[in-house]
């Protein structure tokens, strides 16, 4: 597992995907897991938030986002925004047909 990513000392998406993995386990603590990698706890608790987790000790069901639910939520999104543009564009339609010329 690469632990750092470029010039600049960030940390790799895997290694942080990694140790959320590894605080998340009911049987570690997150402050031994944090000295173990040598990071600070918050920088663990923090990487957790960016991945949508409720918290590092949630149930197992909950765990990081794979790139096909993300994937999903996007596509979601997006068809809210096409439906709410056709319902505008239906609306204004009525508008139109409606209009004596």
């Amino acid at each position: 597992m690469e632990v750092l990513n470029g010039k600049h000392g960030k940390f790799t998406e895997e290694f942080k995907r990694q140790a959320v993995l590894a605080a998340g386990r009911p049987e570690v603590s997150r402050s031994g897991i944090a000295r173990e990698l040598g990071v600070n706890e918050s920088l663990i608790r923090r990487w957790a938030r960016e991945e949508g987790k409720d918290g590092l000790n949630s149930h197992a069901g909950k765990g990081i986002r794979s790139a096909e639910s993300m994937g999903l939520e996007r596509l979601r999104r997006e068809l809210n925004r096409v439906r709410m543009e056709r319902d505008a564009l239906k609306k204004a339609l009525g508008c139109f047909a409606r209009d004596p010329a």
